[in-house]
């Protein structure tokens, strides 16, 4: 194909090429089988991911996802309480996308009522 859009296409296929930004991921619950898999794709796929886990400092979690290839130069961990819905905050600055790979509690933490009860006002409050 020629022509002035086939052109334009290319340069701005090349303008990528030397831009070559990463787009940036936010993983909740990076530490747990699911998420620590998605973790590793997106590495491999060369995006930057923000995980968060628990405890961001957890040795029996946390050296499994540092020790990924590219986690050293594109991987940060975060702590993040699902009960504090600012907890993600700074995960989720400056992400494209976010994937959630945690399952909620089955009780609100503080007061114990049956999940049912307050999963949609917790949802439209971490919108």
């Amino acid at each position: 194909m020629s022509g002035p859009v086939s052109n334009e296409i290319e340069a701005r296929s090349r303008e990528g090429e030397d831009n070559e930004q990463s787009q940036n991921a936010c993983v909740a619950g990076a530490s747990g089988l699911v998420g620590s898999n998605i973790v590793k794709a997106a590495l491999a796929k060369g995006y930057r991911v923000n995980g968060t886990m628990r405890d961001a400092n957890d040795e029996g979690k946390r050296p499994y996802l540092v020790a990924l290839p590219g986690a050293a130069e594109r991987l940060t961990l975060f702590s993040a309480d699902s009960a504090e819905s600012t907890s993600f905050d700074a995960a989720l600055d400056g992400a494209d996308a976010l994937l959630i790979a945690r399952f909620p509690p089955s009780t609100r933490p503080r007061t114990g009522l049956p999940l049912k009860n307050w999963i949609g006002q917790e949802v439209m409050t971490r919108l």
